[in-house]
């Protein structure tokens, strides 16, 4: 990847859109809500404005330069370092893009800003969103989401269900199951409740596999996950593992394009070198390279080392 590539992330193997390239158009942690289970880390910019956060030109130029180079990838994704309907001209971007790239566009969201119009015309001409919904009960919302203060759980409900008869591309619910959260039948049958009025074609269950942004946060365990497999039907899925060949990827600096992948998605060594297509004794000399500098950080999650961007304060 390009020194000048600054908003376009990748390619990312995901488990659910195949080779991605993720555009990231938020400042990092600039986000609605401060989840208990972030990846990345506490928000550090809790925020509702919705603005142009980076430069929507330099983006639509990257993601044109980054598809020239790529044409055989999946999706593109917007994802990546906070909440992408924040920015404001997000529409605008997917709008551009698709005058010459016939890839599909992604937008995997958080949801809270459906309850705005412009946010919903701004995800009409994406091929595909994944909106999340954790909770459903005020308690378990503010709990394990820990919104702006201005959110509302009914609202943003509202909103989806609204924006679900209106959008005519694909729909995947995605819900985050945490121990001690949102794992009770009480919870899982509410969400699935609420879900009724929301139109959309597949829910995808997922649960803690990376290190969170709250140490004390663990995955559910495997009656959670098959007590909420029964609840919301033949509809839902559990998220597997990904796996496909490798795509030849342009030579670039190793140490800049591992630090490039776990800003976003904290990563194993092994995952690393699978990713890259990089030996794993290289990838694991360069990780400790980059520990040492400062650059990166090393956690363990339920008995594994990840690797990770320094949290930012």
């Amino acid at each position: 990847m390009s020194k000048n590539i600054q908003y376009v992330f990748g390619p990312v193997p995901s488990r659910r859109l195949g080779y991605s390239f993720g555009i990231d158009v938020i400042p990092f942690k600039t986000c609605t809500l401060d989840c208990v289970y972030c990846q990345l880390g506490r928000t550090t910019h809790k925020t509702l404005e919705r603005r142009e956060w980076v430069p929507t030109q330099q983006v639509i130029k990257e993601i044109r330069d980054v598809v020239a180079r790529h044409p055989e990838i999946d999706y593109l994704t917007f994802s990546g370092s906070g909440e992408p309907t924040l920015h404001s001209q997000l529409g605008e971007i997917i709008i551009e893009v698709k005058k010459y790239c016939s890839i599909p566009i992604a937008v995997i969201t958080n949801s809270t800003l459906f309850y705005e119009p412009d946010v919903r015309a701004n995800l009409m001409p994406a091929d595909l969103i994944v909106p999340s919904i954790d909770a459903v009960s005020t308690k378990v919302f503010n709990r394990l989401n820990r919104p702006h203060p201005d959110l509302r759980i009914d609202s943003i409900l509202k909103g989806l269900a609204t924006f679900s008869r209106e959008y005519h591309g694909t729909l995947w619910i995605e819900i985050m199951i945490a121990r001690g959260f949102n794992d009770t039948a009480e919870e899982l049958e509410c969400i699935a409740k609420k879900l009724e009025p929301v139109r959309f074609d597949k829910i995808h269950l997922n649960t803690v596999t990376r290190p969170p942004a709250e140490s004390t946060v663990e995955p559910a365990d495997e009656a959670a996950i098959e007590l909420a497999l029964d609840i919301f039907g033949e509809r839902a899925e559990i998220i597997g593992s990904f796996e496909k060949e490798k795509i030849v990827l342009e030579q670039a600096d190793i140490r800049q394009r591992i630090q490039a992948l776990v800003t976003r998605h904290p990563e194993s060594a092994a995952k690393i070198s699978r990713v890259l297509g990089i030996a794993q004794d290289v990838v694991e000399e360069n990780l400790r390279a980059l520990v040492e500098e400062q650059k990166i950080v090393a956690v363990t999650h339920q008995g594994e080392q990840f690797y990770r961007c320094p949290e930012k304060t």
